[in-house]
């Protein structure tokens, strides 16, 4: 049975979140697709965790309003409908609601629809409404687009993503799109050769099974951390690596794919390029800044072959020329 979700994800990613659900499910049917979201049918069991999402909603109704009053509609629509059914597990005693009107000149929410409306989801459900302490969620989205989603927040706050998510290095989310869009193959050798504090190799390693990752780093400082990633991991196919990739004393001289996050210095640029061609690297996977003008220097010796414009960076994907 088909159940419609859904999900949202770093902006920009759209075109590659297309390709992974079809790639998970092929008879998923994807009803919109925005640049930061999508609503489609699929199963209970599709891997929503620990991959490119973001946050996921299991939705109960998916509906298009026009006009003014487009959020209010909508709250009406939904106490009319007698077959609306919400089931939480025995052990939530308490759900929060959270609205969302993205139209910043439509019309807000009438308070006293508002109150009829979480009345009857009290009674519905059987559960207290709560601002603090609450073990579900329920959200209630109107968008620029005149979609109204209505739907329960499935997103795990114990999943691996969850956990090791930090500030200072890239989301596990973006790291696992541009992983994604190499497309992983067992026991090759899969190479970040700018490694930060590891997120990309880590998640390559823990959601791509069979895959020989390597993480190089040449601050000296950042690689206690990147083992620490390492060392979570079941499977032994984390290596790190602590040298000057650009440098001619770099020992690994076999390597499939590179998948990183592009330096800023130009000099560092230039010697990029020139160093995965000399080692014919098949397939690149590269994060850069929006308006980063080095990557065309490789057209010389790569095909760019996709580029996703994020809000201030671009993944480029790139394959080596036949000769």
């Amino acid at each position: 049975m088909k159940n419609l979700y859904y999900a949202t994800f770093t902006q920009g990613l759209d075109s590659i979140v297309e390709k992974f659900i079809k790639k998970q499910d092929k008879k998923a049917h994807i009803k919109r697709l925005y640049n930061d979201g999508v609503v489609f049918f699929t199963d209970e069991h599709f891997p929503f965790a620990n991959t490119l999402f973001n946050d996921v909603y299991f939705v109960y109704d998916f509906s298009k309003r026009e006009g003014y009053g487009a959020a209010n509609m909508e709250l009406k629509h939904l106490m009319e409908r007698k077959d609306l059914k919400i089931f939480f597990p025995k052990e939530v005693r308490k759900f929060s609601i959270h609205y969302f009107i993205e139209e910043k000149g439509s019309v807000g929410i009438n308070q006293n629809l508002r109150t009829a409306f979480e009345t009857m989801l009290a009674k519905k459900t059987k559960k207290q409404i709560g601002f603090f302490n609450t073990d579900a969620e329920i959200i209630f989205f109107v968008l620029k687009s005149g979609d109204c989603i209505f739907g329960k927040k499935e997103t795990r706050k114990n999943s691996e993503f969850a956990k090791i998510t930090s500030r200072n290095e890239i989301s596990p989310q973006k790291a696992f799109a541009l992983n994604f869009l190499s497309n992983p193959v067992e026991k090759e050798v899969s190479l970040d050769p700018f490694s930060e504090l590891g997120m990309i190799s880590y998640v390559r390693a823990f959601s791509f099974k069979k895959a020989n990752v390597i993480a190089n780093c040449e601050n000296t400082a950042s690689i206690p951390e990147i083992k620490a990633k390492a060392r979570r991991l079941k499977e032994k196919s984390f290596s790190v690596m602590n040298y000057d990739f650009l440098s001619n004393k770099f020992p690994i001289r076999f390597i499939d794919k590179i998948v990183t996050v592009l330096p800023q210095s130009k000099i560092k640029q230039s010697a990029f390029f020139e160093k995965v061609y000399m080692l014919k690297v098949k397939t690149i996977v590269l994060l850069a800044s929006r308006y980063n003008e080095m990557v065309g220097f490789a057209r010389e010796y790569y095909n760019i072959t996709d580029t996703f414009v994020l809000k201030d960076e671009k993944i480029y994907k790139l394959e080596l020329k036949k000769d």
